[in-house]
């Protein structure tokens, strides 16, 4: 349950803005450079590699394999979309997305903290998609 609070609170302020209209241009440029760590034991690292159709995510787990994580994206006119990532992995792949346009995407951390939980999160973005909003800073909230 509280795995749900996490994801609701992370990914009620993703919002997404894409620069270009989405239009097909020249070869996409690298995201922004990795996020830095949210909060003790949280996420750090995290970057995208821009494959077209599909988007690799890596990540640095400082948790010692004890949070776990889950991506929360979106283009500026598609739908949210959240994919659980089994504990223990700094990786995931993103697959089916349109070539032609830029996606922002959140990791959140749900980890455990002496009687409670922490959460945390990070941020990248591929093709010109620029996370707007409270979200565009890695936050902490202790739960």
């Amino acid at each position: 349950m509280l795995a749900i609070g996490a994801v609701a609170i992370i990914a009620a302020v993703i919002t997404v803005v894409v620069v270009g209209g989405g239009k097909p241009g020249p070869k996409p440029t690298p995201g922004p450079p990795p996020s830095p760590v949210a909060s003790a034991g949280g996420p750090t690292g995290f970057r995208a590699e821009d494959h077209g159709s599909t988007v690799d995510l890596f990540w640095n787990d400082n948790s010692g394999g004890a949070a776990s994580y889950f991506i929360v994206y979106r283009s500026v006119d598609g739908p949210q979309q959240t994919v659980s990532v089994p504990q223990g992995r700094t990786m995931e792949e993103v697959t089916q997305l349109d070539p032609t346009k830029g996606y922002c995407f959140r990791l959140g951390a749900v980890i455990p903290q002496g009687s409670g939980t922490t959460t945390a999160s990070a941020d990248t973005s591929v093709r010109g998609c620029i996370a707007a909003s409270p979200g565009t800073t890695p936050s902490s909230t202790a739960t």
